[in-house]
């Protein structure tokens, strides 16, 4: 096993540590933004068909999901940066720091992690709430065929949605904690790496398996200068997971970065 394992390796423990968390987290910020149709429904449907109108007319407030977002990047996020910040000096011995600046750099990282979740997530967080919407939308139809079809009314149905919700979200909850984690950390990642005036090129690591895209395998290894971007199956990226790709580029991404010296 070479050293770009055995830091993967590192790497990807590091970040499962996180998953579960970020799992419950996600799954209570999606569960505030259906419980705002739930709680209308409850009060205004009298009959099924309103329920699909409400579905339908009601907005789904994105607060959860931002709030979410910035609490993943600061916690997973700075937590990267200061280990790939110490581990680089540490075995660097860059002589511009003579000791461990880590925990004078907090504030200054949190700062920058809370702003890159709301500047760059953006995109994501309109995302998922229209996936929360989609999946309302789906719910209620099978709950209202159903509820027609055996004569019950518009609180077995609201039941009804749970459950179909509660099936359609199983893996949800996991895949946006995997995106998320990725994301945060390997722009954590890069931001240590800058941090620590080193002379250092970024280096793409994939994970080696039959579930990894082949564009993310085609460029296991490529390395760029730090301010440079990676080509990832046609698109700029600045580390694996980097907000401004395609979902198609980064849903359940599992790629790190690696760093080497650039003489």
């Amino acid at each position: 096993m070479d050293n770009q394992d055995v830091f993967y390796n590192e790497i990807e423990r590091l970040r499962n540590a996180f998953m579960a968390p970020v799992e419950e987290e996600a799954r209570k910020a999606i569960q505030k933004q259906y419980k705002v149709f739930f709680d209308k429904a409850e009060l205004e449907a009298t009959e099924l068909p309103k329920l699909e109108i409400i579905a339908k007319k009601i907005e789904l407030p994105t607060e959860p999901i931002k709030i979410l977002f910035e609490d993943i990047y600061t916690k997973v996020g700075v937590f990267f940066i200061k280990q790939i910040y110490r581990m680089y000096v540490k075995f660097n011995k860059n002589q511009l720091h003579t000791k461990d600046f880590a925990d004078d750099f907090q504030s200054v990282w949190l700062d920058y992690m809370r702003s890159f979740a709301r500047l760059e997530a953006g995109d994501r967080i309109t995302y998922i709430t229209g996936t929360t919407k989609d999946n309302m939308l789906t719910a209620v139809r099978i709950a209202i065929s159903e509820g027609l079809e055996n004569g019950t009314g518009v609180f077995p149905a609201l039941k009804r949605m749970q459950e179909i919700l509660d099936i359609k979200d199983q893996y949800r909850f996991e895949r946006i904690a995997r995106t998320e984690i990725i994301s945060a950390s390997n722009a954590g990642s890069l931001k240590a790496a800058q941090s620590t005036n080193l002379n250092l090129k970024k280096v793409w690591l994939s994970t080696r398996d039959i579930r990894t895209r082949d564009s993310h395998l085609s460029v296991n290894g490529q390395s760029v200068l730090l301010s440079e971007n990676f080509v990832v199956g046609g698109e700029q990226m600045r580390f694996p997971g980097d907000p401004k790709a395609s979902a198609d580029n980064t849903i359940n991404c599992r790629c790190s970065l690696y760093y080497e010296s650039h003489d």
